[in-house]
């Protein structure tokens, strides 16, 4: 009546232990197979979820639960590719396959695998959000989604936020500043 528009929040960034216990092989690791959550824990306790993993069909879905309510659209809070992280199977199996070479360890802007693995999760975050968008779109096509930003600076690769790639697949690109 006001045409006000109503976007949901979800947050795509932190999950209970207890959680990640029900659902194997979605937490992000750390090169040496430690879960990001576990070694870095999220507000005091939790963990996170890589977007290659199977989680990223139960992340589409909710979005399409979410928009099956009559909302106008999502604003993501997260998915974050946290600093270190994207050494889960799925990323190891998926970045051979592209690049056809192991994911390098350790940061080493001299190594052309470590570029590649750079935009190997800069470009796992933009096929996130693209799936995400389809789903949102599959039921409402006139929906909006965004990926709460990080882009705006220039360390922004160490959280695989690329604007350039992700800004194909959001309406628009917001960002909290603390």
């Amino acid at each position: 009546k006001y045409g006000i528009k109503v976007l949901a929040y979800l947050n795509m960034h932190w999950f209970s232990y207890d959680f990640a216990e029900q659902h194997k092989g979605w937490e992000q690791l750390l090169a040496d197979g430690t879960p990001y959550g576990r070694q870095s824990p999220l507000y005091g306790g939790g963990t996170t979820f890589c977007v290659n993993s199977g989680w990223r069909d139960w992340a589409t879905e909710l979005v399409a639960e979410t928009m099956n309510t009559g909302l106008d659209g999502v604003f993501l809070d997260g998915p974050v590719v946290f600093p270190g992280a994207c050494y889960c199977p799925t990323c190891l199996e998926t970045f051979k396959a592209r690049y056809g070479a192991d994911i390098p360890e350790t940061e080493d802007w001299s190594d052309e695998r470590w570029k590649d693995f750079v935009e190997f999760r800069e470009d796992s975050m933009a096929e996130f959000l693209r799936d995400c968008r389809s789903a949102m779109q599959a039921v409402n096509p006139e929906g909006v989604i965004f990926l709460n930003g990080g882009s705006w600076h220039a360390g922004a690769w160490r959280v695989a936020r690329d604007i350039e790639k992700v800004g194909d697949f959001e309406d628009f690109n917001g960002a909290e500043a603390f």
